[in-house]
């Protein structure tokens, strides 16, 4: 008879859609989450912004839409992506952010 394994929880990575716009550049562009804190915002893309540069996101969370403003961190990264440091983020979004970086199924009590 062979072993019973038991398996741990998966934790699922969760790409979150985000549209992002620079006024200062009168641009915009879509970008995937690859990282979502109540503070900061991992964008997985090739394009580039200089840090301080002022952005919104409109952010496709679980529970709906959400609008934030943010800056580009001068915090170094990896290739392929920049940091937003969000700006103004209320107790209520910090919460919605945390759920969706955290998925449900995945949660440890």
């Amino acid at each position: 008879m062979l072993p019973v394994r038991k398996s741990s929880p998966v934790r699922r990575s969760t790409a979150i859609a985000i549209d992002v716009r620079v006024p200062s550049l009168g641009m915009s562009f879509a970008a995937l989450a690859a990282g979502v804190e109540p503070e900061s915002i991992f964008l997985s893309t090739f394009l580039g912004l200089d840090a301080g540069t002022k952005v919104i996101l409109h952010v496709s969370l679980p529970d709906g839409r959400a609008e934030l403003d943010g800056v580009v961190s001068s915090r170094p990264t990896s290739a392929g992506g920049i940091r937003i440091d969000l700006v103004d983020v209320d107790d209520h979004m910090k919460t919605r952010l945390e759920a969706a970086a955290c998925p449900p199924t995945a949660r440890v009590a």
